[in-house]
């Protein structure tokens, strides 16, 4: 059985971000509490809860179709907080009603960063089942000497980068790359129009990147293909690699990839990003 606690947040898609923050900020007293300009998110404090903004023209909004109205969904999702979290019970429960969850990745709910999975319901809409947040999961390790905090994410900015931004790889931290990179090799990279690379800078250094490239095939339309995902080890499992993944998927959508929902068996997600990770395989995206 999923034990449901309560609703952990709303995600409201919005055409006007000024009024809807009055609405709900001013006149019902939701404070913002994080926000994510480069994604197009606000979240705001409601209660034990959240209240998500996401405005229809930024990169979550574009990825829900049309503004609100008759042609267009209002509702992106809702989560539902679920106590305890068990993946493989969840999993098992759902797949006995028939029912497909999505890979287990890291988001930020109302409690924080934590494990979540996505699914749908018979009337296509989508519903989140999550988890605590990972710092009520990880019992502080027994130490006299206090750990190093993880860096903050809050002001990490995610881009896709072109041809002109090859500078913007002059700085990579640690571990983000096999390899130190070639900048001869990053120019012939972002020069090239089927080839696709997003990262995640904290400051003026890349801490996260995802690379992708899209082509078409004698019988098979245009395909995006994920490639790799890597993060610094201080800013993993707080949801970088998920930002990075969700970046490169509107990407697909915006140059004419759907979807395809194919499972290849070659796994090729790097180390240091949990989502793709924890998904264990290439995906796999065509018009």
């Amino acid at each position: 059985m999923i034990a449901v606690r309560d609703i952990d947040h709303l995600v409201l898609r919005v055409s006007d971000v000024a009024a809807m923050l009055a609405f709900y900020g001013d006149a019902l007293g939701c404070p913002v509490e994080r926000r994510q300009d480069d994604i197009g998110l606000i979240q705001l404090r409601a209660g034990r809860s959240l209240i998500d903004l996401v405005p229809i023209d930024g990169v979550l909004g574009r990825a829900g179709g049309a503004a609100p109205g008759k042609e267009g969904r209002n509702l992106d999702h809702f989560c539902l907080r679920v106590e305890p979290f068990d993946e493989t019970a969840i999993r098992a429960r759902l797949q006995a009603h028939g029912i497909a969850a999505g890979p287990l990745a890291s988001r930020y709910g109302a409690e924080g960063e934590g494990p979540s999975l996505y699914l749908t319901d018979p009337e296509g809409n989508v519903v989140e089942l999550k988890g605590p947040a990972q710092a009520a999961r990880q019992a502080a390790p027994s130490s006299t000497a206090a750990a190093a905090p993880a860096p903050s994410t809050a002001g990490v900015t995610i881009r896709r980068l072109g041809p002109a931004d090859g500078s913007v790889l002059d700085d990579v931290a640690g571990e983000v790359f096999d390899k130190p990179v070639d900048p001869a090799l990053a120019r012939e990279f972002l020069a090239d129009p089927r080839h696709h690379l997003v990262v995640a800078c904290a400051g003026e250094t890349v801490i996260g990147m995802a690379t992708a490239l899209h082509y078409v095939h004698p019988d098979k339309p245009t395909e995006l293909w994920i490639n790799e995902i890597g993060v610094a080890p201080p800013y993993r499992c707080q949801g970088i690699g998920t930002r990075l993944l969700e970046t490169l998927l509107v990407h697909g959508r915006a140059i004419g990839c759907r979807e395809r929902g194919s499972a290849p068996r070659n796994r090729t997600w790097r180390r240091g990003a949990s989502t793709p990770r924890r998904a264990g395989a290439r995906k796999r995206w065509s018009t």
